[in-house]
């Protein structure tokens, strides 16, 4: 699965990102982008980060081809 930035800057591959969730920011950690992680999503409150998040899992679980994180 393709995770999708906001703002559709950013495509990483899912099967080798690691994503962390610090109050309402969603970063990935790529290898080979390196180790300060690329901002992919932005929210005004901690609670709509945290329901994105559990919409990645569900797409992956799902078997999505591609996750594009939504806007507020």
């Amino acid at each position: 699965m393709r995770l999708v930035s906001q703002n559709g800057e950013f495509d990483v591959p899912y099967e080798i990102a690691t994503l962390s969730r610090i109050g309402n920011i969603i970063r990935a950690y790529v290898p080979i982008v390196g180790e300060k992680g690329t901002v992919m999503a932005r929210y005004s409150t901690e609670s709509q980060a945290k329901e994105a998040m559990s919409m990645v899992l569900e797409a992956g679980r799902n078997e999505y081809k591609s996750f594009t994180f939504p806007s507020e």
